[in-house]
């Protein structure tokens, strides 16, 4: 397990819920959360604001939830400056030493963002008091909730027509002054707040100077907007006033400029904080966060109840370890003790063992002594074995092989000579042709006697007077052996005995 994961196990759990959508105006508070339409709203008495913001956050049980808060023009400024060479991540830290000239605070007072205006190559910069947004911080904080987001109203504003790529607006809170802003593209190029006339300058069915002084004011902006900022000329004003018909408000003013105006919203229903709401809950993402990074609180995940529970949880996990080393430990040594008396008993045995061969080994006058008398024993029974063989030859005899002989006479051979022996017979005699041997040879097996008799040599020639001879031999002779050796053969001494007798 890594130390992030372990980390991560002391995090606090972030509720699974939408933010909360806060819109903090002159007149009241109002919250709704993102994706939801209802909005609910305090009414600000004596400027507490503080008062109403803290009442509508506990009206959230659920603690722990991401507040975006929306806020009115009456709590930040706006400088147009030649937009910087750096980096945009460093414009929050940046931005309060850029303004310096133009402020009178300290640049440690504020907070400051940028949104860069491509077509008019300057960027706007929005301020807010820092001491002001510690305390938003620390209402929210004290609600059980965090702050996420810090947006002025004029980014919310620019979202609140989106099927018109430009337009002007005309927009008025309870309690405070008329305001002209004017929007391309989603972002907020002017902005110009009336001081000059007091809404509302609708009142029933009457219409006072208020409304031509009003219309002048709206002509002078409009000049402007179609003259310096080069976005063409303006063609038609919206309008979003409360406390007035917007309606009537929106009749006489077209009576009287050369533009046709329009309310916002047809029908509108409340107040305008809550159509601010309702388009910020429905907004994706705004370019302007004067909550910066450097001024939100570093998350102690090592605090010291979190180092006390994790040393306590290391060590009763370090208890645990050593008592189950303790108790494994204790089982080998069991386990040992009982394999060395089993090792003991072993060798004990092994000992009285190999005593017991010790006494049972014979000397070595016996064993001479017994080598001497199997030798006896062999030399004796190999010859009773050589007088079983001879006596069982003296009882075949020679009378067998002379009288199948004397049955295999013929006329065409006269034997002159045999010898025999109890395993030999050599023969040899005249012949009336060569052919007449090896026929008289192959009717040995008609013999008991001679069946199985074979011969190592035949010899055939003829003599002075021209007669066939032969001669038939069991065993080679000397001659023929030799004749066996010059060509490479292997001849036995067997052979070499059998040839000498």
């Amino acid at each position: 397990m890594t130390f992030n994961k372990l980390l991560a196990r002391f995090k606090p759990n972030q509720a699974n819920t939408s933010p909360i959508v806060v819109i903090m105006q002159s007149d009241g508070v109002f919250l709704s959360e993102k994706g939801q339409q209802e909005v609910s709203n305090c009414d600000v008495r004596a400027n507490n604001w503080q008062k109403s913001l803290a009442q509508q956050l506990s009206s959230y049980p659920q603690k722990g939830r991401q507040v975006q808060v929306i806020i009115g023009s009456h709590w930040y400024h706006t400088y147009q400056i030649e937009t910087p060479r750096i980096p945009k991540s460093e414009w929050p830290q940046a931005l309060p030493f850029l303004l310096k000239d133009v402020i009178s605070e300290r640049v440690t007072d504020i907070v400051a963002d940028g949104l860069e205006l491509p077509s008019l190559n300057k960027t706007t910069a929005y301020v807010v008091q820092k001491a002001w947004l510690l305390q938003l911080r620390s209402i929210v904080e004290e609600s059980g909730h965090e702050l996420s987001q810090v947006v002025p109203e004029e980014l919310v504003w620019a979202q609140g027509k989106q099927d018109a790529e430009s337009y002007v607006l005309l927009q008025r809170s309870r309690f405070h002054h008329y305001r002209v802003s004017a929007f391309s593209q989603g972002l907020p190029l002017f902005h110009r707040t009336i001081r000059t006339v007091s809404g509302p300058v609708i009142q029933g069915d009457n219409l006072g100077l208020d409304v031509d002084s009003l219309a002048l004011e709206l002509q002078r902006s409009l000049d402007y907007l179609s003259s310096q900022l080069k976005t063409g000329a303006v063609h038609k004003l919206l309008c979003c006033c409360d406390e007035e018909s917007e309606q009537q408000l929106s009749l006489a003013l077209s009576e009287r400029l050369s533009v046709n105006v329009v309310p916002l919203v047809e029908q509108r229903e409340g107040w305008a904080g809550e159509l601010l709401a309702r388009i910020a809950v429905q907004a994706q993402t705004f370019a302007i966060n004067l909550y910066p990074e450097y001024l939100k609180p570093k998350q102690e995940h090592l605090s010291l109840n979190r180092v006390a529970a994790l040393w306590g949880v290391t060590m009763v996990c370090l208890l645990m370890a050593s008592g189950y080393s303790s108790y494994v430990m204790k089982q080998k040594v069991a386990v040992i003790e009982q394999l060395e008396l089993q090792s003991e008993s072993l060798h004990q045995q092994l000992s009285e063992k190999q005593a017991a061969l010790e006494a049972h080994r014979p000397s070595p006058v016996k064993a001479a002594a017994i080598a001497r008398l199997k030798q006896e024993i062999e030399a004796k029974q190999d010859a009773l074995k050589a007088v079983d063989d001879y006596d069982q030859k003296q009882q075949l005899g020679y009378s067998g092989v002379m009288n199948a002989l004397a049955t295999l006479g013929r006329n065409d051979i006269s034997i002159q000579n045999i010898y025999l022996d109890q395993d030999n017979i050599d023969l040899s005699g005249l012949a009336r042709s060569a052919s007449a041997v090896p026929n008289w040879v192959g009717q040995f097996k008609q013999e008991q006697s001679l069946v199985g008799r074979t011969f190592k040599t035949l010899k055939i020639g003829r003599n002075a007077n021209d007669i066939v001879m032969f001669e038939l031999r069991t065993r080679p002779e000397l001659a023929s052996l030799k004749s066996l050796v010059n060509n490479g053969e292997k001849v036995t001494a067997s052979q070499v005995k059998e040839a000498r007798q």
